[in-house]
């Protein structure tokens, strides 16, 4: 059976036969808080709104959940990091390389450190 868009993919026995397993990767929001009170996205302000959309599609290659949250900034998700304290560096790094590749343009992490 096919499921989704553009992005067509397989669906295997198990998940045929268990729709509730089924899992919108889009959705998930990873990055629990320091009160351990959910997950929380990492908010990222962008200097030049135009880039945004860039950003976003950069940032989503790179294996994060990328959102537009307001006009220039957008919450991000790294299902692959299972705290905050662990992605805001990670995140530095993708925010950095992307700043290489598109002189002019500043970003900002706006979620303040977790607490220790």
């Amino acid at each position: 059976m096919r499921v989704g868009g553009s992005r067509t993919r397989l669906l295997d026995t198990n998940e045929r036969e268990n729709p509730s397993k089924w899992h919108a990767p889009h959705r998930r929001r990873v990055g629990k808080s320091a009160a351990g009170n959910g997950d929380l996205p990492v908010q990222v302000r962008v200097s030049d709104q135009r880039r945004l959309h860039d950003l976003i599609r950069y940032l989503r290659e790179a294996g994060c959940v990328a959102e537009q949250a307001g006009a220039n900034t957008l919450d991000v998700f790294m299902p692959s990091v299972p705290d905050l304290r662990r992605a805001r560096p990670q995140l530095g790094t993708y925010l950095t390389a992307w700043r290489i590749r598109n002189p002019g343009v500043e970003t900002q992490l706006l979620t303040p450190p977790p607490r220790a």
